[in-house]
């Protein structure tokens, strides 16, 4: 096996000829740097990565992979990676495309000490993320960075937004354990979307914190893996949806889905999901108040599965004794309850200029729920 030279910068015309493995007399496709997303490949560009070095496939160890887009267009990637030779010895490579679609392609270099681990092979990883397709992990962002990070260590993960990959779907995680001996990787997707109003409805649009997700064969390696209690079956994602193309013009609606995170109205456990609303035109000034402090109208509700509303009702009734932060039937669909509370309500103001501003988006959300009952 070939392993080719030192350190090197190579413009971007030679960068073209490089990458597309010229040398060993194949035709030559585009550099990823401003190739649309819709002619993309992962694993296509990883072969080529390792035709171009001469790095043996089955004998390669990924550290990092690195790929960003903006406006369907590939724009910058990087790749860290080691491959033995026929004789053991073990050498790393780095290939990057910097701001200006020009290649630093750094490779060849022997490491002295060759590290007493396991392999990472990312072929399989680069397929899974074949299934699922770059124009949908996108999903409609204006720009996306997706980081491919190798992990040996023991390590708890417990992110808002964790999913599992296998066979092109996502499914929704709680926790995952790896031992101290694992051999894994995580996958990062970094989405920035719009937020102008004409912006059509995407689920990724609401993960600004980005995802983590995990091959499903990576999790055969972790110690322990605990699904998410709400798995966002395509009826979830449509109920969002509805939702989402309601609410007034100029209100903005963000989801909650991290569980541990979500808090409850006083006697509720934590909720399927939580969506907060918030009126970003308009604010109401605080009767009173000498530091002349304003807020935006808002409404935060907390969603649970259909089945348990009688058990939520009972717990509603229980806690009317109380004041202030305890539970409030909103309304319901065939799916779900929604349960909010008088503090979540414009932050428990209800003077005549906040409820004006509040009132638009309480008749749409009504008149959604009416709609939703009224399909069965």
């Amino acid at each position: 096996m070939k392993l080719h030279g030192p350190a090197i910068l190579i413009p971007a015309f030679m960068a073209v000829l490089l990458i597309a493995g010229v040398l060993n007399g194949c035709a030559p496709p585009e550099l990823p740097y401003l190739m649309p997303v819709s002619e993309f490949s992962f694993t296509g560009f990883w072969d080529e990565i390792l035709n171009t070095t001469g790095a043996s496939g089955n004998r390669t160890h990924l550290q990092s992979f690195d790929l960003r887009t903006r406006e369907d267009k590939i724009v910058y990637s990087s790749a860290m990676f080691s491959s033995y030779d026929n004789e053991g010895n073990l050498f790393s490579f780095a290939i990057v495309t910097d701001s200006q679609g020009q290649l630093e392609w750094l490779g060849g270099d022997l490491q002295e000490e060759i590290p007493e681990r396991p392999m990472y092979d990312p072929a399989e990883t680069f397929a899974e993320l074949d299934s699922i397709g770059i124009e949908s992990i996108i999903d409609g962002a204006k720009s996306t960075d997706i980081r491919i990070d190798y992990i040996y260590d023991e390590r708890h993960c417990n992110y808002a937004d964790m999913y599992r990959l296998d066979n092109g779907e996502l499914l929704p995680l709680r926790e995952v354990s790896f031992r101290k001996d694992a051999c894994a990787a995580t996958i990062q997707v970094l989405r920035s979307c719009s937020r102008d109003a004409d912006t059509p409805f995407a689920l990724g649009m609401f993960r600004s914190m980005g995802e983590w997700w995990f091959t499903g064969n990576d999790l055969k390696k972790a110690e322990s893996v605990v699904l998410a209690k709400n798995q966002q079956r395509p009826e979830f994602v449509s109920f969002l949806k509805g939702i989402y193309n309601t609410i007034p013009e100029g209100w903005e609606m963000r989801l909650s889905t991290h569980e541990g995170y979500m808090d409850s109205p006083q006697g509720l456990e934590e909720p399927l999901f939580r969506l907060d609303f918030e009126d970003t035109e308009n604010s109401f000034s605080i009767v009173q108040d000498p530091t002349n402090t304003t807020i935006s109208p808002n409404l935060r509700l907390f969603f649970y599965d259909i089945k348990e509303k009688e058990a939520i009702m009972k717990i509603i009734e229980e806690q009317e004794k109380y004041s202030w932060d305890i539970p409030l039937y909103y309304d319901e669909s065939p799916l779900y309850i929604a349960v909010t509370s008088p503090v979540y309500i414009n932050c428990g103001r209800y003077e005549d200029e906040a409820m004006m501003y509040y009132e638009p988006l309480e008749e749409a959300l009504k008149s959604f729920f009416m709609e939703e009952r009224n399909r069965t």
